[in-house]
């Protein structure tokens, strides 16, 4: 496949340093808005295979696909040296570019982790690759809200979320579903960039619980940050301390 059928959808605002931006599962490049990095940076949002308005599907299921995507985007905007920021599906699709291209400034994974899927999680992700290909609309009617802490809290930014989640088509879900389920994983990676890499985790993320990221980063020098009374959406459910916690880890 040549490069220019591997590039996304992306948007460029603002000025300064270049920092690439990755949503997650189901998100589109409006989820970075509530954060306003643009103030601070010249953004690169870029919408992953299936998601947003990027039509490119991933065949290989894979997320060394969705990495090598985002590189073609990068090369063909000739932009050589930038920051990372990976949100959930994101930040895996962050470390596999640093694994596979190398870094040329820092790395955030925001709510993401860097281990490979357990047994039990495997099955999962498969049986919500079959769920959606049944029945789209059950799945992400269940999926989105349980994202947030407080739910009804925030009805309105999930009604948005789902009417963007359902604009996607069930297979590119199914395929984002089991290119997770098919990731590798980046212990090395973090040990590797132990001064790149950072990661900023919800007190109260149920999908990457605090209490095993730390577990997992025995050994490791990474940053962690803390948000307390977050889950596994704090662009929305803590948005200033995000924004700081990012802003201190990029300078």
């Amino acid at each position: 496949m040549n490069n220019s059928a591997k590039e996304l959808n992306f948007s460029i605002e603002g000025e300064g340093p270049n920092l690439v931006l990755i949503h997650g599962f189901l998100e589109s490049n409006r989820m970075w808005d509530p954060l306003k990095l643009e103030e601070d940076f010249q953004c690169i949002k870029i919408e992953l295979p299936g998601h947003g308005e990027s039509k490119i599907t991933n065949p290989e299921r894979t997320i060394a696909f969705m990495a090598e995507c985002i590189k073609s985007t990068l090369d063909s905007l000739k932009i050589e040296e930038f920051s990372l920021i990976g949100h959930s599906l994101g930040g895996y699709v962050a470390l596999e570019f640093a694994s596979l291209f190398g870094l040329t400034g820092k790395l955030i994974l925001l709510h993401s982790n860097f281990w490979e899927d357990d047994a039990q999680k495997k099955i999962d992700r498969q049986r919500v690759a079959n769920i959606v290909l049944k029945n789209k609309n059950l799945f992400l009617n269940e999926a989105l809200p349980a994202l947030f802490i407080q739910p009804k809290k925030h009805f309105s930014v999930i009604n948005n979320l789902l009417l963007e989640a359902k604009k996607m088509t069930a297979n590119a879900i199914a395929e984002s579903s089991l290119s997770m389920q098919n990731r590798k994983d980046h212990r090395s990676t973090l040990e590797k960039f132990s001064s790149e890499i950072s990661i900023i985790q919800g007190e109260m993320d149920r999908l990457v619980p605090h209490e095993k990221m730390r577990e997992m980063l025995d050994g490791l020098e990474n940053k962690i940050l803390i948000i307390p009374k977050t889950g596994h959406m704090g662009q929305h459910e803590n948005t200033d301390l995000i924004r700081s916690s990012i802003l201190t880890l990029l300078a």
